[in-house]
């Protein structure tokens, strides 16, 4: 992994923290955008961890230079903003996950966890404080981007009148799992009932 962080203090807790947990090792850490994307084209890696407030090129070039160059690069936002609009904007660069550094020690390993393992993930507090407000009014492709795989699959199947029982069948799962599935869906896109799903299925989903 390379860490991206303008406080060196931060980026060390953060180093020890990662490694501790057994599950990543840090192969490099930088301080601004420019020395992230000098990193990315010649250091190994299989995950950056970046903030967005880097002094020169910020974080949002840095994630744009890295994308050309390697479009399959696995990028986690770090940051200390809920701004609805820097986390739209990250979203559209392809970011693959969205951590609010207050949630660090809560989120932090599972998020990447998720990520590494081809999901992705954003921070619930971000989620929970975005998604009335703009999601679905502004850009219904950001929304179901937020969804997970398995999300998006279900998602897809309730859209086509099926039940939790076939959904549950058809995709090897518990009824219990669709559920909970069925409700993260519900609170993540902001929709009150199964017609709102079905609508927006309609209209922007295609067969």
């Amino acid at each position: 992994m390379i860490l991206a962080d303008d406080h060196a203090v931060f980026r060390e807790g953060m180093k020890r923290m990662l490694e501790d947990s057994g599950h990543f090792s840090v192969v490099a850490q930088v301080g601004d955008g420019k020395s992230l994307v000098e990193k990315a084209l010649s250091t190994p890696y299989d995950l950056i961890l970046t903030d967005l407030s880097m002094p020169g090129m910020n974080g949002f070039d840095a994630i744009s230079e890295i994308r050309k160059q390697n479009p399959a690069a696995k990028l986690v936002v770090l940051s200390m903003h809920k701004d609805r609009d820097l986390f739209k904007k990250a979203v559209q660069l392809g970011i693959d996950g969205y951590i609010l550094k207050e949630d660090v020690f809560e989120q932090m390993i599972h998020c990447l966890k998720t990520v590494v393992s081809g999901e992705k993930s954003y921070s619930p507090r971000l989620t929970n404080f975005i998604t009335a407000d703009y999601v679905m009014r502004e850009t219904d492709e950001l929304a179901y981007e937020i969804l997970t795989k398995r999300e998006q699959e279900v998602l897809r199947l309730l859209g086509k009148g099926q039940s939790n029982k076939e959904i549950a069948d058809f995709l090897d799962l518990s009824v219990r799992t669709v559920e909970t599935h069925r409700a993260s869906i519900m609170r993540k896109m902001d929709f009150h009932n199964i017609q709102e799903l079905v609508t927006y299925c309609i209209k922007n989903l295609p067969e």
